[in-house]
C-alpha cells in the first residue's frame, strides 16, 4: 500500500461533505501531464550534473532500444543473470571507464533463497505455513489475535486451504518447533536487515555491502558459539553466493574508505580489502589520465590520520555517518 494513501484519505475527509473527485478524463489527462513534468524538472536537475560527477545506472530490464550510447555513466548495476554478465563484458570492452557491479539485493535474495532450500528449514517452513492457514480459515480465532497488541498481518490475503486442529495443535505443542523458529528468526535476521540497507532508494548504501556481509558471518557464528560444525552449512552458502557475485572491489573499496567503518576498532584489516582498493584506484586513473601516485598519497594520509583527517572531531563525526556519507563518493 503507497504510504500516501492514508494521507489522501486524511485530506479528503477534512474537505468534508460535498467534495466530488475528479473525473477520469481530468486524472488521465491533466494530473498526469502535471506529473510527468515535476518527474522531468526533477531528473534534470540530476541530470545537469552527471558530465561532472558521472553517474550509476541501475537496471532491472532491458528497456532501452534505441542504441544510445553512455557519455556519463561510469558505473552499471545489474541483477546476477547471465545474460547481464554478458552484457557487462561487452560495455566494459567497448567503454573501459564504465564499471560494473551485480545487485546486492539480488545476491542477498539468492542466499536466503538457499537456505529456505534447505530440508529442516523447508520442512518448518512448511509445519509453520500450516498454523497460518488455520488461523486464517477461522475468523473468530483471527479476530482474537488481531485485537492482541502488536499484531501483525502474517500471510497476505488470498485463496488457503484448510488445515486440521489436531495437527496444528500437535505443531503448536512442539516445544522445538518453536526453538527451531527461534533459531530460524537469529539466522536470517542479519541478512534481512542488511536486504533492507541495500534495497532501499538510495544508492548511497553501497558503502555498506562489504561490512555488512562481515556483520552477517560474525552473527550466525556467534549464534552457534563458534561452533564450525553448526554454521559452516550457513556460512559455506553465504561465502558462496558472496564470492561468485559480490564481492568486488568497489565494496572492498566502499568498506575501506568509509570512516564510520575504517576509524572503529572493530575495523578487519583483510588483504582482499586493500587489493581491491588498489584495483580500483589505477582502474579510475587509467581512465580519468589522472596520477596514481598522487591518489596513493592521498590515501596514506587517510589511513595514517594526517592532515585533515588527525582532528579530534573526525573520529565522533564517523560515528555519526549515514549510509553513503563515505569517501567512496569521490571515485563513483
Amino acid at each position: 500500500m503507497s504510504p500516501y494513501f492514508q494521507d489522501m484519505l486524511d485530506g479528503v475527509a477534512g474537505i468534508g461533505l460535498g467534495y466530488k473527485g475528479p473525473s477520469y478524463d481530468k486524472l488521465r489527462v491533466h494530473l498526469l501531464a502535471d506529473l510527468k513534468r515535476e518527474s522531468q524538472i526533477l531528473v534534470d536537475s540530476y541530470r545537469s550534473a552527471w558530465k561532472e560527477t558521472g553517474c550509476t545506472l541501475i537496471a532491472d530490464g532491458w528497456t532501452d532500444q534505441r542504441q544510445r550510447t553512455p557519455n556519463n555513466i561510469v558505473h552499471v548495476v545489474t541483477d546476477n543473470a547471465a545474460n547481464y554478465v554478458a552484457a557487462s563484458r561487452l560495455i566494459n570492452r567497448k567503454y573501459d571507464n564504465i564499471y560494473w557491479s551485480p545487485c546486492a539485493a539480488h545476491c542477498l535474495n539468492l542466499i536466503l533463497k538457499d537456505i529456505s532450500s534447505m530440508a529442516h528449514i523447508s520442512n518448518l517452513a512448511t509445519r509453520a505455513s500450516k498454523i497460518t492457514v488455520f488461523v486464517y480459515n477461522h475468523t473468530i480465532f483471527l479476530s482474537w489475535l488481531r485485537e492482541t497488541p502488536k499484531w501483525r498481518e502474517i500471510v497476505c490475503l488470498g485463496a488457503t486451504r484448510s488445515a486440521t486442529g489436531r495437527a496444528v495443535s500437535a505443531i503448536i505443542l512442539d516445544a522445538k518447533f518453536w526453538d527451531d523458529c527461534f533459531t530460524v528468526c537469529k539466522l536470517v535476521s542479519p541478512l534481512i536487515y542488511l536486504l533492507r540497507v541495500v534495497d532501499a532508494d538510495d544508492p548511497s548504501s553501497l558503502g555498506y555491502v562489504y561490512e555488512g556481509m562481515l556483520r552477517v558471518e560474525d552473527a550466525i557464528k556467534e549464534m552457534f558459539r563458534q561452533s564450525k560444525t553448526a554454521y559452516q552449512p550457513y556460512t559455506d552458502i553465504i561465502n558462496s553466493r558472496w564470492d561468485k557475485h559480490l564481492k568486488k572491489d568497489l565494496h572492498a573499496a566502499a568498506y575501506f574508505l568509509n570512516p564510520k567503518f575504517f576509524f572503529n576498532e572493530n575495523y578487519k584489516e583483510a588483504p582482499d580489502v586493500m587489493r581491491g582498493l588498489l584495483d580500483l584506484v589505477n582502474f579510475y586513473c587509467k581512465c580519468n589520465n589522472l596520477d596514481s601516485v598522487q591518489a596513493m598519497k592521498e590515501i596514506h594520509l587517510y589511513r595514517d590520520r594526517k592532515e585533515s583527517f588527525d582532528r579530534q572531531e573526525v573520529i565522533p563525526a564517523a560515528s555519526e555517518l549515514k549510509p553513503g556519507k563515505n569517501m567512496v563518493e569521490y571515485l563513483f
